[in-house]
């Protein structure tokens, strides 16, 4: 705390007295009285001036080493004077009057008596003229001099205990207009969010429609056009058409339920790998020849090139079934069929069937990763093993879906040995020859072709074939160069 040393003369003596700025002019009179051992009224003059004794030292022309005249009354002629003290508690405050020869402590009864609350506690801290004061026995003129009004501030020590709970009040009182700071804001941004949504799907519904209309004008000019000609060669060679339509109208030999379209059943399925050799088809010399079916379909692709792509619908269509295969280190292939209720399908149930198939020491200990590049591994947590297979489009966008298995923690020789499947966890155990796309791979020959059928071997030469077919097996419109 700053002081102030303050030169007071008294007669022909002169003292110097130190004292915090913090006091007032009656306590620095006091003080020197003391010093002087002089007994009385004191009062303190500066520069011909009387000093008011309840004024602090601060407020004051009093500087360091300023001098200051000290002026005693005798007790016998100095009378009692009366004081208003305004008491002030941390519950409450009240007016006291009395004189100030009075004590700290019986002003503060009679402010018990008019609050009737009791106001002298352990640990009492007084605050009077910016001083703290713990001594109630001092008297109020020693204290406020000859002031007639005074204010006395009364406190208590605070305990650690309050201290912390005053404190966890205002932090929580904080963190709770932050939080509903941070719920407007979250509002605001959801509804400027759904404003800007809600424009570009009018925006793109427009588009849509403009692109929509401009497209059937020119399919319909197209069919048009194509239809004439079509018409025009078929008047030009009337004899192959016949054989077209005869060649269209037999019917096919092939095995329809090889296709890997077929129709799928719910279960589970394991597909487990073997060290045959996979059957690869050859096309024969035949699937290479132009005949009029090719040329047709070659200039309808080559028109169909040239057209704009219609645009995308914008809402999605969720997926009506899903066949997921799972494919692990050891080669084994897992499929699980989801046929009915396919729109409810969570990815917790995925992993539920995983889990029920594979050995207990690898539970919760493995990750799925997307079977196709960039190989995106799925997170599995709480909030995705709730969401539906079509909520997460960036991993389950169609009825097909690879995904690979593999181990968190890969070990050396472990990883790609296994095993990782139950013994006998799966009754419908088929081997990797039987997969509906290498069976459709093996007799691939075998199934419809939108061309001529393929006919069983005769005399006739492949040579004469080639050169009977050479001559009108390219319709006249297709011959380039030629007038």
């Amino acid at each position: 705390m700053a002081s102030v040393t303050v030169n007071v003369t008294y007669g022909y003596q002169s003292k110097k007295i130190s004292i915090p700025k913090s006091s007032t002019v009656g306590q620095l009179a006091s003080q020197a009285a003391t010093a002087f051992n002089i007994n009385g009224d004191p009062s303190l003059e500066h520069k011909g001036k009387r000093l008011d004794p309840s004024l602090p030292l601060r407020f004051t022309q009093l500087v360091q080493n300023s001098t200051v005249k000290l002026n005693v009354e005798a007790t016998t002629t100095s009378t009692p004077s009366a004081i208003a003290i305004k008491i002030a508690t941390p519950e409450s405050s009240t007016v006291v009057k009395t004189t100030n020869d009075v004590t700290i402590e019986a002003a503060l009864k009679l402010a018990e008596a008019n609050l009737q609350t009791s106001i002298i506690k352990p640990g009492i801290e007084v605050s009077l003229m910016n001083t703290v004061y713990q001594d109630l026995s001092l008297p109020l003129k020693q204290v406020s001099g000859s002031a007639t009004n005074t204010v006395m501030r009364v406190r208590y020590p605070v305990s650690n205990v309050d201290r912390q709970k005053e404190q966890q009040e205002v932090v929580a009182k904080q963190l709770a207009e932050q939080r509903a700071r941070n719920e407007a804001q979250r509002v605001e941004r959801e509804r400027l969010e759904a404003e800007r949504q809600r424009r570009i799907y009018e925006l793109k519904k427009e588009i849509h429609e403009q692109q929509t209309e401009l497209l059937e004008n020119d399919d319909e000019m197209m069919e048009a056009r194509e239809e004439e000609q079509i018409e025009n060669y078929e008047s030009q060679h009337p004899v192959e058409s016949r054989k077209d339509s005869q060649t269209k109208s037999k019917p096919t030999t092939a095995d329809e339920s090889i296709s890997p379209s077929a129709p799928m059943k719910d279960g589970d399925q394991l597909y487990v790998p073997t060290n045959q050799p996979m059957p690869i088809y050859e096309n024969p010399e035949e699937d290479y020849t132009l005949t009029v079916d090719k040329a047709k379909l070659y200039h309808k692709l080559v028109q169909q090139s040239g057209k704009r792509t219609r645009p995308t619908q914008h809402e999605p269509i969720h997926p009506r079934q899903y066949l997921i295969r799972i494919k692990f280190p050891d080669r084994n292939l897992l499929q699980l069929n989801f046929v009915s209720d396919a729109d409810s399908v969570k990815l917790g149930q995925i992993v539920k069937r995983i889990d029920e198939v594979i050995l207990d020491k690898w539970i919760g200990k493995y990750h799925l990763k997307l079977g196709y590049p960039p190989f995106q591994q799925v997170p599995l947590s709480f909030d995705t093993n709730g969401s539906r297979l079509h909520d997460l489009p960036q991993f389950f966008s169609g009825e097909r879906i690879a995904l690979i298995w593999e181990p968190a923690s890969v070990t050396i020789g472990v990883a790609s040995s296994g095993p990782f499947l139950k013994e006998g966890a799966i009754s419908d155990q088929l081997s990797t020859r039987d997969l509906p796309e290498v069976k459709s791979e093996s007799q691939r020959g075998n199934f419809a072709d939108s061309q001529e059928p393929r006919e069983t071997k005769s005399s006739t030469t492949p040579t004469s074939t080639t050169k009977s077919n050479s001559g009108k097996s390219v319709p006249k419109w297709l011959q380039i160069g030629k007038k």
